[in-house]
């Protein structure tokens, strides 16, 4: 969905436009033996062109859960949001890094996350990027412009398995022209 923002700072309006995804799934936690609720939302901005729209990669994504996280920037081409387990101080999320057992609850949860919700949020952006560009609201069909490259991470912990499992994802959706 397109989700519009307005900024009013100093007298004057600042509009944005923002395409936005979102997926939820039930995630069985090994370690707390119960099903959790996951959800994951991906965002990349629009700009307006006489009425059509045109896919603005961010050169700095950034990480939310609920709020902004202290993170400096993913370095991926869209904002993630999701329901991670955080730091306590919010400097970020819990990572093999910032717990003291490989085996922590917190670390699966992030990691599955991850692997498997946020790549379908994002598989979904393209997917919505895709049908703005059917529906001719889209002046060029630039989606390679949102693909997350490892090179490009800030922070490569957690997020190279994010984008390794978003590319075995895509590869099996029909997002290309041939």
């Amino acid at each position: 969905r397109k989700v519009e923002t307005h900024s009013y700072l100093s007298g004057s309006i600042t509009k944005e436009t923002w395409l936005v995804s979102s997926h939820t799934e039930q995630l069985h936690d090994i370690y707390q033996h119960q099903n959790q609720q996951s959800l994951a939302t991906v965002a990349c901005q629009l700009t307006e062109e006489s009425g059509q729209f045109r896919c603005q990669p961010l050169n700095e994504g950034s990480v939310f859960c609920f709020l902004p996280l202290s993170v400096p920037s993913t370095g991926l081409p869209v904002h993630v949001s999701a329901n991670f387990a955080v730091m306590s101080n919010r400097s970020g999320i819990w990572t093999s890094t910032s717990s003291s057992s490989p085996s922590d609850s917190r670390e699966w949860w992030n990691l599955k996350l991850m692997e498997v919700v946020i790549p379908k949020a994002y598989c979904k952006l393209l997917k919505l990027l895709k049908d703005l560009h059917n529906s001719n609201k889209l002046v060029e069909y630039d989606f390679f412009a949102l693909l997350p490259l490892t090179e490009q991470l800030s922070i490569k912990q957690p997020w190279e398995s994010l984008i390794s499992q978003f590319y075995q994802l895509i590869s099996k959706e029909d997002l290309f022209h041939s």
